[in-house]
């Protein structure tokens, strides 16, 4: 399946943050400070080199896109991480990440969650992702979009844009089955 269409939907969510139209949340903190933005991308994760690529991806595309944003990213699956600590790659959960920027004065957090459907990760990452806006000295405003399908609009588009992939010369009478 091709890359694009995901990468276009991925891209078009953060451009929503941004925006302002995704879950926010934004504390009292006691003094102004720099402005300082940055861009969470979090994902259950993958213990699959070829798999990992397509982060690294949709890494490349968003500082692309906010070159002047520090981007970063987090996985949600302890497992995920333990085995990738195993083969000397260290990657934070986002909670942990979240307290790394709280640390480094972001003043602003964008989260990019790459789950498909809102489901319990979505839900506790939205949840724990608030709790650092509302504290003294911590992150001012945190927006995260909503996963991949959202709605039934979302499911639209992204059927939509799987149908586009399947060849022309597809009879049919011939099964079509998406993996991954």
């Amino acid at each position: 399946m091709d890359d694009t269409w995901l990468s276009a939907a991925l891209l078009a969510m953060m451009f929503a943050v941004f925006a302002g139209n995704a879950f926010a949340v934004e504390g009292k903190h006691p003094s102004r400070r720099s402005l300082k933005k940055g861009i969470l991308l979090v994902a259950f994760g993958t213990t699959l080199p070829e798999a990992r690529r397509a982060f690294e991806c949709i890494r490349e595309q968003a500082e692309s896109a906010f070159p002047n944003v520090d981007t970063r990213w987090a996985l949600t699956s302890r497992f995920v991480r333990a085995r990738l600590a195993q083969e000397g790659h260290l990657v934070d959960s986002p909670e942990m990440m979240l307290a790394r920027m709280m640390d480094e004065s972001f003043t602003h957090v964008a989260i990019l969650s790459l789950h498909v459907i809102p489901g319990e990760e979505f839900h506790d990452l939205r949840k724990n992702a608030g709790l650092f806006a509302r504290m003294t000295w911590g992150i001012e405003r945190i927006e995260m979009a909503g996963p991949l399908l959202s709605s039934h609009e979302d499911m639209v588009r992204v059927g939509d844009a799987m149908m586009k992939t399947v060849p022309p010369s597809r009879k049919p009478e011939e099964a079509v089955l998406f993996i991954g």
